[in-house]
């Protein structure tokens, strides 16, 4: 018997998958994880997101700071729509993600998983 990883990703489809769960994320948000998931337990940097998620505004010279709210939000919501899907019947929580992006101050952020653990179809 093979594990089912614990992020299944696919990108074509716009798909992602939680311990086996349909998560349903925004596009934004989707266009996030998929760039986290693609490179688990590596520290992926704010000017690498901002260039991902807004590429008009990457290269502006500006303070990205307004971003880092934004940033913040998608992880947020992620951990949200995945604790909706991994409640039990009796609606407790059976698994908690919200260290599953961790925050790297200052630098970036990072899945906090390893490579066997994450698959993504591109």
């Amino acid at each position: 018997m093979t594990d089912v990883p614990v992020i299944l990703l696919d990108e074509k489809q716009n798909l992602f998958f939680y311990r086996g769960c349909p998560v349903r994320l925004a596009p934004t948000t989707f266009k996030l994880m998929a760039l986290l998931a693609k490179r688990p337990g590596e520290v992926v940097t704010k000017d690498e997101i901002y260039a991902h998620l807004w590429p008009e505004f990457s290269n502006t010279g500006t303070s990205s700071n307004p971003y880092d709210r934004q940033i913040s939000d998608h992880k947020r919501r992620i951990a949200v729509q995945m604790r909706k899907v991994i409640k039990d019947e009796r609606g407790n929580e059976t698994d908690d993600p919200k260290d599953l992006i961790t925050t790297r101050r200052k630098i970036g952020y990072f899945l906090n998983l390893n490579r066997a653990q994450v698959f993504v179809l591109s």
